[in-house]
């Protein structure tokens, strides 16, 4: 009777352990994968819809004709300061928001999401998910 027992709260005490959600750690990096994914995905259709042709030969393949000249870019310095305004923005993006995560990351490993956020607020999301 006692091994029954035993068994019955080994069963339960491993079925309490599928039931709890995983903490925002694996939601964070789900998030970051999917934002990153749709990120690459969105460039990727803007470079294959630029109608520009990036050389010569590929202007020369597209209209089956003989290319006589090229023009290229000429950037003024301000121009190129400009470029390099957005260049830097983007990066400082993209760093912002590797710390962000990892600022996130670990306030949840040292400190526990149980403790930054009442559990009413962790129970609400949940039901609104499941929901």
């Amino acid at each position: 009777m006692n091994d029954l027992r035993d068994r019955l709260q080994e069963l339960a005490d491993g079925y309490a352990r599928v039931m709890v959600p995983p903490g925002p750690a694996a939601a964070l990096a789900g998030v970051l994968l999917v934002a990153v994914a749709a990120g690459a995905s969105f460039a990727f259709v803007l470079v294959h819809v630029n109608e520009c042709f990036a050389d010569p030969t590929q202007l020369r393949r597209a209209f089956n004709l003989p290319v006589l000249g090229t023009v290229s870019a000429v950037q003024s310095p301000g121009q190129r300061t400009w470029r390099l305004a957005e260049v830097s923005t983007f990066a400082g993006g993209c760093a912002l928001l590797v710390a962000a995560y990892g600022m996130i990351l670990l306030a949840e490993t040292q400190v526990g999401w149980s403790n930054l956020v009442p559990a009413e607020v962790t129970s609400a999301f949940y039901e609104a998910v499941r929901s």
